[in-house]
């Protein structure tokens, strides 16, 4: 008899169907006495489930309007039960379970995992059973935003590892096990600076940018798009800045284009601002390796397991290149011939052909390098601010030799008083301001180096209780965070935000040297509200993010207006005039098949390319210093230079 004749379904049922199915005849049993019949009615069930995965009837699938968020309900969890099934140990898992997924913090939380199998020891066979079952169902639906510790905590407690070796006991879970163990080893600390119902939607994006740049080279729009989605949510995460600088790389290996170390540049300024993990770290020294200021072996010394949350393709890519660089030819090729069977799109025709171009090393013995390579360890330590302040000059290197010494000093904040000791002055300026209001001595001391002039009188007077609170429960590592940007009428401002805060309870104005001249907030400068939101809407302003809203905002939109009205942040008053002469335009406009791409004049200044689906250019904008758009180029709108134009086309990224 058929697993479909069992069931008592057609072989053309859908997996929901299968599972009704299965509950259905499941409650016509009595388990204890028919253990043959369940066990066989258990096999057809998962057979059933594997035939329609075949078919295509594939449920596990994390394409963008599958992300929509929904309530993990513990009636979901249990719907697939019998009735007559021993339910008590079954209600409670599944309701812990449910609260655990609920609450939003579940996606690193091990403590919380372990709570779940307190009671474990006193659960019964049948009762261990169903519960795998969930945890089974739970892993294929989430998997992706579930940290790598959690999930091996999952697989040794139900052992699934072996179930999986074992062919007489391999269900369609068996398959995705495999894939399950290698999700990327990312943090999730993050999770506490977006908001509950965008935590699941961002880390889904994050993942999937993981997917695609392991994959291959991924295809530009896709990955802008999900970069886009991502940075719409959080862009102070490690891991997605890592990811950047590596898709970068993977584009340009041997940073032969200048866009590509412009690039590289702003976003390394974006790093310094956090704390560096062993990935930030060698992607840096692979940067200084390809710029000539550094040997390979620091690049080299790294396995691919020590850099969490880096595609194994992109390592062998990267380091591929250091070998070939070294002259060591037979690993090179290695690396290269591994790297064609699971992303033959990152190797470029002459890597295909054995004839990688080779950056020249440092003239050392190997035995030198590795020697140097020991030293230098010992001595990694972090840029210091007025370096972080520079902007990038195509004559410079693309970092500093020094910009990771010692990164175990400046970023630890381990605790409070660790914030004193930081060599972040915005980290001290919290310190002083906000948590230690006795230490006069010190807080002198931040003036006298930190404050303008004009301003130094202020700041010793200031009364600490008109300052904001900040709610210091709970909150450990690395409490406080800053957003430095250029601003228009402002200039440099950096906006301090502390532990889970969504947005900023200060913002510093700075000098030219990178002095406080004022400050913005309770207690300090109050700005009206308005302004105040404006200012601090100011700072997430970039090309990108400006092009973001001129892309989804207003090309693609059929609610510019509505959109407009609230994002004008990111355009001059010019362009915000002539955006609103051409609504009508626009909605004549067939917008679905653009397309853009990045580009620079000769003058580094910023420009996107905006083209139809044959190639057409259609729209060109340009951003000024702040980052916003100036101008916008195209037939009915500005007129473009055509040198100008020429240089914009011949430089776009590649």
């Amino acid at each position: 008899m058929s697993c479909w004749e069992l069931l008592g379904i057609d072989s053309i049922s859908t997996r929901r169907e299968i599972k009704q199915a299965y509950a259905a005849k499941v409650k016509q049993l009595n388990i204890d006495k028919e253990p043959e019949a369940f066990q066989q009615l258990k096999e057809a069930f998962d057979q059933a489930l594997a035939l329609a995965e075949m078919n295509g009837d594939v449920s596990v699938s994390y394409e963008e309007n599958e992300l929509e968020e929904v309530s993990f309900s513990e009636e979901e969890l249990l719907e697939e039960q019998s009735a007559e099934a021993p339910q008590d140990a079954v209600q409670i898992f599944a309701k812990q379970l449910s609260d655990l997924y609920n609450e939003k913090v579940f996606f690193d939380y091990l403590s919380g995992w372990q709570s779940l199998f307190a009671d474990e020891l006193e659960w019964s066979i049948a009762e261990y059973e169903y519960i795998e079952g969930i945890v089974q169902r739970f892993l294929l639906e989430n998997y992706p935003i579930l940290s790598k510790r959690v999930i091996q905590f999952l697989g040794e407690c139900f052992d699934f590892s072996k179930i999986a070796e074992d062919v007489r006991r391999r269900t369609p879970f068996s398959a995705y096990w495999e894939e399950m163990q290698h999700v990327p080893d990312y943090s999730f600390e993050v999770y506490q600076q977006i908001s509950e119902e965008l935590r699941i939607p961002y880390f889904f994006a994050r993942y999937e940018l993981y997917q695609l740049l392991a994959e291959g080279v991924p295809e530009r729009n896709t990955w802008r798009k999900k970069l886009v989605e991502c940075q719409g949510i959080l862009t102070e995460d490690i891991d997605l800045l890592n990811l950047q600088v590596a898709y970068t790389l993977v584009k340009d290996a041997k940073l032969t284009m200048e866009h590509s170390k412009w690039r590289i540049s702003g976003l390394f300024g974006e790093l310094q601002a956090l704390v560096p993990n062993e990935t930030t770290i060698f992607l840096s020294n692979y940067i200084d390796w390809v710029s000539g200021k550094e040997t390979a072996g620091r690049v080299l010394i790294k396995e691919p397991d020590e850099l969490p949350g880096l595609p194994y393709s992109v390592f062998l890519l990267l380091t591929g290149h250091a070998y070939a660089g070294l002259k060591e030819a037979s690993e090179a090729k290695s690396r290269f011939s591994l790297l064609e069977q699971i992303a033959p799109s990152m190797i470029r025709r002459e890597a295909r052909a054995g004839t990688v171009n080779e950056v020249k090393p440092k003239q050392k013995s190997s035995k030198a390098i590795w020697g140097i390579v020991v030293v230098v360890l010992l001595f990694l330590r972090l840029i210091s601010i007025s370096d972080r302040m520079s902007t990038y000059k195509s004559s410079q290197v693309v970092l500093p030799e020094t910009f990771f010494e010692d990164s175990s000093e400046e970023y630890s904040a381990s605790n409070f008083s660790d914030l004193r000791k930081s060599t972040v002055m915005h980290n001290k300026f919290v310190y002083f301001f906000y948590i230690d209001r006795e230490d006069e001595a010190g807080r002198q001391e931040f003036i006298d180096e930190h404050v303008t002039e004009s301003e130094k009188a202020r700041f010793l007077s200031i009364d600490f209780q008109q300052l904001s609170s900040l709610d210091l429960e709970g909150t450990d590592a690395y409490p406080v965070s800053g957003k430095e940007n250029l601003v228009a009428e402002y200039g440099q401002v950096n906006g301090l935000r502390f532990g889970a805060m969504d947005y900023p309870f200060v913002i510093l104005q700075l000098d030219d040297d990178g002095k406080i001249k004022d400050v913005f907030g309770k207690g300090w400068t109050e700005l009206e509200k308005s302004e105040y939101t404006m200012l601090r809407k100011s700072l997430d302003v970039s090309p990108w993010t400006s092009r973001s809203f001129f892309f989804f905002s207003y090309l693609v939109t059929e609610h510019r207006e509505l959109k407009m009205e609230y994002q004008l942040e990111f355009t001059t008053e010019s362009v915000k005039q002539l955006l609103r002469e051409h609504e009508d335009y626009m909605l004549d406009a067939e917008t679905s098949y653009w397309e853009y791409q990045d580009s620079f004049d000769n003058q580094k200044k910023e420009y996107t390319i905006f083209d139809y689906k044959n190639g057409e250019v259609v729209l060109i904008i340009s951003y000024d210093e702040y980052g916003r758009v100036d101008h916008v180029y195209g037939e009915s709108w500005e007129t473009l230079p055509e040198d100008k134009r020429q240089q914009v086309l011949a430089n776009v990224e590649a």
